[in-house]
């Protein structure tokens, strides 16, 4: 899983091939910013354990601890101009958690929803499992969407009563 939404736009004419990224604040640096939080995932730059710059977004109690039971979701709205040749979406991950076992107790899933349909495409899910020490880019090339059209990017994340996740997210 990887992601980090640029958008890829070709100028037919011109034979050349460009990118714009349609996420606003991606590197979390900014609160009250177009990201809608809820639940119990959150962003702010209170802690050190960013990618690239101060900020990241993260599934935890609201002290930031790792906990049981939480749920929460991420998303931001953009617009993806007509005429765009795809949609490469890209983000940074680092997951800790508690968890030693095999089985998957604690998930995020990564949807884009197109806002005029109301159709989601699913990414992927990261999970415990996927827990790592470093961030690890994730990244879905989606060639030939539907464009002229508003899209939302929403991660959605859970923990169980069973040995808390952190799951982070940045650089989108």
């Amino acid at each position: 899983m990887k992601w980090l939404i640029n958008i890829l736009l070709s100028c037919i004419s011109f034979s050349c091939f460009s990118q714009t990224n349609l996420i606003l604040n991606g590197d979390f640096g900014l609160t009250g910013s177009s990201w809608i939080a809820t639940g119990n995932f959150q962003y702010n730059s209170t802690f050190a354990t960013w990618h690239y710059s101060p900020g990241y977004a993260y599934l935890a109690d609201f002290s930031g601890l790792p906990a049981n039971n939480i749920s929460g979701s991420l998303s931001q709205s953009f617009f993806v101009p007509s005429g765009t040749a795809g949609v490469n979406v890209s983000f940074w991950f680092r997951i800790t958690s508690s968890d030693n076992t095999t089985a998957i107790h604690d998930t995020c899933r990564v949807t884009l929803i197109n806002l005029s349909t109301g159709i989601s495409t699913d990414l992927g899910t990261l999970s415990n499992l996927d827990k790592n020490t470093a961030y690890t880019m994730a990244s879905a090339v989606l060639p030939g969407i539907p464009t002229g059209v508003n899209w939302k990017l929403q991660f959605t994340a859970g923990n169980d009563a069973t040995m808390p996740t952190v799951f982070r997210i940045d650089d989108v």
